[in-house]
């Protein structure tokens, strides 16, 4: 049975297992979904080295940008966007290949394209910081959408904007 998780600090309140193990049973998929919490991302090369079914996993808060350094690969979005949500993991006899992915981005763009078609000169407001307001970002600024991003820490909000 392929296996799936969520990881990330805190995690136990996630609906994720419930959400996906419907999923997968309603597709005729013989897979489990896990919460798989990490106090540090440094215990991730013993989670993967432990579960030789792990397929894949998302990734939440407060992992998204500190993931990167264990991938083998990363997807363009994810590298402009600094942040993972998703790895996709394969398995070999010898070792795993961990390839990241930001699905956010992928997400936001292609549910909010049937609201612009055809307007122009639209603006938006980003509230927050977290891993998701990098991804919304590119995404507006790909698009050309004039944006204000506002946050309780205006320096990370700088950190975003800058990087773009």
């Amino acid at each position: 049975m392929e296996l799936y998780g969520l990881i990330g600090k805190e995690i136990n309140h996630s609906s994720s297992p419930d959400f996906f193990k419907k999923k997968f049973a309603r597709l005729g998929l013989r897979a489990d979904y896990r919460l798989f919490p990490l106090e540090n991302i440094d215990q991730l090369p013993e989670l993967i080295a432990t579960q030789p079914d792990l397929k894949g996993l998302n990734v939440t808060i407060p992992y998204k940008r500190l993931v990167s350094r264990f991938l083998q690969e990363i997807t363009s979005t994810a590298l402009y966007s600094g942040s993972v949500n998703t790895i996709q993991i394969r398995h070999d006899r010898k070792k795993s290949r961990l390839i990241g992915y930001n699905t956010d981005i992928i997400g936001f763009e292609k549910s909010l394209l049937p609201f612009i078609k055809g307007r122009k000169n639209l603006k938006a407001l980003i509230l927050g910081d977290g891993g998701s307001s990098r991804s919304v970002s590119y995404v507006l600024r790909k698009l050309g959408i004039i944006f204000i991003h506002v946050s309780r820490t205006p320096q990370k909000v700088s950190q975003i904007s800058y990087q773009w």
